[in-house]
């Protein structure tokens, strides 16, 4: 080993990085765990404007979608939480409950039409990371001209759950928001 060999590598030692002599440092990632966790996003490049997002990327026929001949309204949903109650417990475990969604749903066409009412979920608060909005029941209902009936979604609170590593299926009690036809409505588990 020559000695120039040898001020190539103390050289090395003090400054690792790319930055050289400076020794700025990069900030990349160590770990799987220091990368952002997203879900339901693009991935890179993230547009920023309008002209950036092509509407390739919206889907082309959502959930539910077809083709109808006639036009409805929603009212806002009401949500409750009914628990199972088993005798030996007095309280029902948050995965045991039903949350009961329900919506009016009116006809406001001059034809006959079916709908299909969807109801989204999301925790606010979560202990991981969770899809910014998932669906978790659904119920169709076929009306006349001017025809109104109320719609209940029945949504086992299990459908709110996750899976949890080293635990597996959980619900976890807090606040959720359901959302139907646009409007919301938020329950405590």
């Amino acid at each position: 080993m020559t000695i120039e060999s040898i001020r190539r590598l103390a050289h090395q030692k003090r400054s690792p990085s790319p930055g050289g002599a400076t020794g700025a440092r990069s900030a990349g990632a160590r770990d799987e765990g220091d990368l952002p966790q997203h879900h339901d996003a693009l991935a890179h490049p993230t547009p920023i404007g309008e002209y950036e997002h092509p509407d390739s990327y919206d889907p082309l026929y959502p959930f539910g979608h077809g083709l109808s001949y006639t036009d409805f309204e929603t009212t806002a949903p009401s949500a409750t939480v009914e628990p199972k109650e088993t005798e030996e417990e007095g309280e029902a475990e948050a995965a045991e409950q039903t949350v009961r969604v329900s919506v009016e749903v009116s006809n406001v066409g001059d034809r006959a039409g079916t709908e299909t009412i969807q109801a989204y979920a999301r925790q606010r608060h979560a202990s991981r990371v969770r899809p910014v909005r998932s669906l978790v029941g659904f119920e169709r209902v076929t009306l006349d001209p001017g025809e109104s009936e109320r719609v209940e979604v029945s949504v086992p609170a299990r459908r709110l759950g996750f899976h949890k590593p080293r635990e597996g299926h959980v619900v976890e009690s807090g606040t959720y928001r359901l959302d139907v036809a646009g409007e919301s409505a938020t329950i405590e588990l």
